[in-house]
């Protein structure tokens, strides 16, 4: 077995790669902490049966170590990726987990101060299983129809990745790039109704060990949220004998709570006559 030393942060998130395309090694990846304890390990999460130990969580910060051995009886090469991810988004793919809209990964958008939401994810593609290729799927939330969303691929110097992305509708289907050119590391496409969108990355070459990505997000939302519910109050014209201590209310699209939970966002009107509460 082999061990790699690198250090971490606590908060840093943490994922190890094994890939074996030159050699029958079956692979076996774990993550130590400066005193030899297994923190957590994997066997098959990657490419066949190759090692990925996916996005875990750094709690102290220290020296770790990633050591490699075989799951079973064979020897041979190997590559070993450690990603430590800080201040980003890492994906979560144990086990090609993000290549199905069903399973993809959730992002977190910012906004910008300029009308416009941002998010960055990175993640890598790992070499295909036997006959299906990986491809990596996030979330974009719930938007508005009309919002206009630019994805990019930002590549490390050491990459080997020839990416191309694309923006799909709850369905699956591409939204038409308005850039021209469905293929390549950039997309930008307008909402078509109001839904849940996603960010699909995939290779055109150089996926593997090296194939790592930073993918950028940006959505111009023009477009204010209305309000589609509330629920825990008197409908219209109803009276009510309790106060409603809690309510809630819901959006036509994802909106940011810290805004909302204001306690100037709302305020309670009495309708009638009197203008008074009974």
């Amino acid at each position: 077995q082999d061990s790699w030393e690198f250090d971490a942060l606590a908060g840093d998130v943490v994922s190890l790669t094994v890939e074996t395309p030159d050699s029958e090694l079956n692979a076996f990846v774990s993550l130590l902490n400066s005193s030899d304890g297994v923190l957590v390990s994997d066997d098959n999460g990657g490419p066949d049966t190759d090692a990925f130990l996916s996005h875990y969580q750094i709690t102290t910060s220290g020296r770790y170590q990633a050591m490699v051995s075989a799951s079973s009886g064979t020897i041979g090469s190997y590559g070993l990726r450690v990603d430590v991810a800080r201040g980003t988004f890492l994906e979560q793919d144990s086990g090609y987990a993000n290549d199905a809209i069903a399973a993809a990964n959730d992002l977190l958008k910012f906004p910008d101060g300029a009308g416009a939401l941002t998010a960055g994810v990175v993640g890598a593609i790992m070499s295909g299983e036997s006959l299906a290729p990986d491809v990596d799927i996030f979330s974009l939330g719930t938007l508005n129809s009309g919002n206009i969303i630019s994805l990019g691929l930002t590549l490390p110097s050491s990459s080997t990745l020839v990416g191309k992305v694309r923006i799909l509708d709850s369905a699956g289907n591409s939204l038409a790039d308005l850039d021209g050119d469905p293929d390549d590391s950039m997309a930008t496409a307008a909402a078509t109704s109001t839904g849940v969108f996603f960010a699909k990355v995939e290779a055109v070459s150089g996926e593997g060990i090296a194939g790592q990505y930073l993918l950028e997000v940006s959505i111009q939302d023009d477009i204010a949220p209305q309000v589609a519910g509330v629920d825990g109050l008197p409908a219209d014209g109803a009276v009510s004998s309790t106060p409603a201590g809690v309510f809630s209310v819901y959006f036509d699209e994802d909106v940011f709570h810290e805004a909302v939970r204001d306690v100037n966002s709302f305020d309670l009107r009495a309708a009638g006559a009197d203008a008074s509460f009974y």
